[in-house]
Formats: structure tokens, sequence, C-alpha cells
């Protein structure tokens, strides 16, 4: 960041628009010292000293304000914990699962039981690349290689028996991409949630199979008419 003359400073009106958030979140940014933060990987001891300068100020007449140059290098909050970690040479979780073909729950998991190291930054896991191709390589404790992540492999399980399905078996039944979409479903009120004996949510099987049949009927048509 370089010094800017205190006159062409912004204020948080000006910082809003440019950022494209609302006046509010700005001037929350500005009390909770966000502007004044370094970049990612960048130490603090060298950020406030010549020729970077502070970064926020105040003016009678204009109020608060915030040095344009600290918006070059500025990074939501939102998005700090994961500039760290690349900025560190690392890799989050779903970064991780990507690079190595694995799911998000599975290195998770793995990390949390100690089997795959990792550090905190920002309060987020970071893996190393190496740590993760070795962990890859790793026999699991039966002595088979760990399996590849595969959506195609969880809808074939087989669905439950009885009357509840657990949203799981409602995404198997249905065929559907993913798991959110019975949750979507259910906010979108068209899949009743009802309580088992344990107060688990579940589905009724019929309301599952009756959508099964809407889409099936509708996919029907739609090859009639190609």
């Amino acid at each position: 960041m370089t010094t800017t003359p205190f006159e062409q400073w912004l204020t948080l009106q000006q910082v809003a628009d440019r950022l494209g958030v609302t006046y509010i979140t700005a001037t929350r940014w500005w009390h909770d010292g966000e502007f004044d933060r370094p970049p990612p990987g960048k130490p603090d001891t060298i950020w406030y000293r010549a020729p970077y300068g502070p970064a926020t100020g105040y003016d009678k007449r204009r109020g608060r304000l915030v040095n344009p140059a600290a918006l070059d290098t500025f990074v939501r909050p939102s998005e700090r914990p994961r500039a760290a970690i690349a900025a560190a040479g690392r890799l989050t979780a779903d970064e991780a699962a990507a690079f190595i073909g694995r799911s998000v729950p599975l290195v998770s998991r793995a990390a949390q039981l100690g089997d795959l190291p990792f550090v905190l930054i920002d309060g987020v896991r970071a893996f190393d690349r190496a740590d993760l191709e070795t962990w890859r390589a790793t026999p699991t404790p039966t002595g088979r290689p760990r399996p590849p992540r595969s959506q195609k492999g969880a809808r074939s399980k087989a669905v439950r028996s009885g009357p509840l399905l657990s949203f799981s078996d409602a995404w198997r039944l249905l065929g559907f991409a993913d798991r959110a979409s019975i949750t979507r479903l259910v906010q979108r009120g068209r899949l009743p949630v009802v309580l088992d004996e344990h107060g688990n949510k579940r589905v009724n099987r019929a309301d599952v199979e009756a959508l099964a049949a809407q889409r099936a009927a509708k996919k029907a048509t739609r090859d009639a008419q190609a």
C-alpha cells in the first residue's frame, strides 16, 4: 500500500460503493479494524511503517475515512481464512479433497482422528500437499486402498425398507444429484417431514414414491416429444 494525500481518502459510503456492500457493512468493518489489517501473508510489523502508513483515519467534516490504497489489498473478513491458507502455501479441506480426489467428510474425519496432519490458520484447518499425498498412498486399516470419491457409489447403496425414509434414502430413491435436493424439496413444502420414534427427521416413503412417479412421467413425456 502506498501513501495517498489525506484529502483524497474515501468516505465509508464511497468505500461501500467501491466494494459493492452496504454502508452498514463498511461501517462495521471500519469499527472492527478490518481495513487496518494487513493482507494475508504480510507481517504486522511492516504494515504501519513508511511507505505504507495508516489505512484509516477520521476527519471532522467528512467523518470516518479509508486510505484508497488500502482497498487494493483489502480482503473481506469472510474470505480471509482461505486467503491466509493460500498465502501459507496450504489447502483448505475442500481444496484438499479435490487435490487427492476424495470427499470433504473423509478428509475432515481423517484430520479429526489424527491420521491426516493439519494446522489451524485463522481457526480453519489447513493441509500440506505432501501430507495429503502421503495419506492417500497409505493403506486403510483393512489393507484396502482408499476409494476415490464417488457420488455414483453412494447412490448405489440399498434403500432401507420401512414406511419412513431418511433424507439420504429419499435422495437415492429419487435418483437426485445430491442429498441437498431433498432438503430443498422439504423447504419448498413439496415433501412433508415427520419424526420417527427417536425424534429423527424422516419423510414418508409414499410421498417419495409419488414424487418419483411424477418425475418418471415427466421424463417419459419429454422423451416422447423429442
